[in-house]
């Protein structure tokens, strides 16, 4: 159960670019396997939550943009960020318009006894 405790990595981006449902499984499918390739993470254990047309601004402007964040127990260092970061830019221009100047990624690391997973946590038993 513990073997895989530092495989729980999701990414949520919150959009104001609209996409049907179709592009939007093929952008979920890309960054999770491109999630688990720059982690070093099986994809089995990959989250990724898309929200497509919501109301976001950025920069002052209602142009494509996103909120990025990724969200990791361990692994996380500036090097495997920038990996991230560039790999993240191209799917993001691809299925939904949005360039490389019109969102962030927020990186988290988390603690095993912050996530939540069987009925226990990363931690183990209390």
């Amino acid at each position: 159960f513990f073997a895989f405790a530092l495989s729980m990595p999701t990414l949520v981006v919150v959009t104001n670019a609209v996409a049907d449902k179709a592009k939007e499984m093929e952008f979920l499918k890309e960054a999770s396997a491109m999630t688990a390739e720059c982690l070093g993470k099986p994809e089995a254990y990959v989250t990724v939550r898309v929200q497509t047309g919501a109301s976001l601004i950025f920069g002052g402007t209602d142009e494509p943009a996103a909120q990025c964040d990724l969200f990791c127990i361990g692994v996380l260092s500036q090097a495997v960020n920038h990996k991230y970061s560039a790999g993240l830019a191209p799917l993001l221009e691809k299925y939904f318009g949005i360039a490389k100047t019109r969102y962030y990624i927020t990186y988290a690391i988390k603690e095993r006894h912050e996530i939540g997973y069987n009925g226990s946590t990363f931690a183990g038993p209390a």
